[in-house]
């Protein structure tokens, strides 16, 4: 059985090992922007543990502070030797319950390495209840990046907000001449 557990910002640093192994350069983030965050309670180290044999088995980093309600899944992997196993379907669902009484959880779908892959992590995504969200162009790191959202069908729609929503939630992560580096977003055009 699946069961989260939240990591310490001193665990951070063994993950973000695996981080630099699960995700691109251009993706990542200095480590102590991580540290920071968690040991300033902004951000979550999300373990995923399966309690059977009492390991990890997948991550993540969710930051759940936002003045407009929404929570980031920030960064999101399945160690390697139990991916394709449907665990990482698992963990998600296990976030998604976990962070439920949010407005709505967003992530961020990078084209890296490739657009092929980009669409195989959407279409993941979809498959446990998150869509694509309609907003202006956004670029994380230079990179063109989607926006996912779950949320329920009675909230409005986020895209038309998103060029505030995503650097509001940064805001709690990361020094204001960060965000005008990494993140270029923007407004929805009518």
């Amino acid at each position: 059985m699946l069961r989260l557990k939240r990591g310490s910002y001193k665990e951070m640093h063994q993950y973000y090992a695996n981080m630099q192994q699960d995700f691109e350069k251009d993706e990542l983030l200095p480590e102590i922007v991580f540290h920071k965050a968690i040991f300033q309670k902004q951000a979550d180290l999300v373990l995923v543990q399966d309690d059977s044999i009492k390991v990890t088995i997948a991550y993540a980093l969710v930051c759940p502070n936002s003045l407009y309600g929404y929570g980031l899944i920030w960064y999101f992997a399945v160690l390697p030797w139990y991916r394709g196993k449907g665990l990482g379907t698992e963990a998600i669902k296990l976030i998604n319950r976990h962070y439920g009484k949010l407005r709505g959880l967003l992530l961020e779908v990078t084209e890296v390495p490739d657009t092929e892959t980009a669409n195989r992590r959407i279409k993941f995504y979809n498959n446990l209840g998150y869509r694509v969200v309609k907003c202006g162009p956004y670029k994380l790191n230079g990179i063109n990046t989607k926006i996912m959202v779950r949320q329920s069908a009675s909230m409005p729609d986020p895209g038309p907000a998103m060029h505030r929503i995503l650097p509001e939630i940064y805001s709690h992560l990361v020094s204001d001449t960060t965000i005008e580096k990494i993140i270029d977003i923007k407004p929805l055009k009518k």
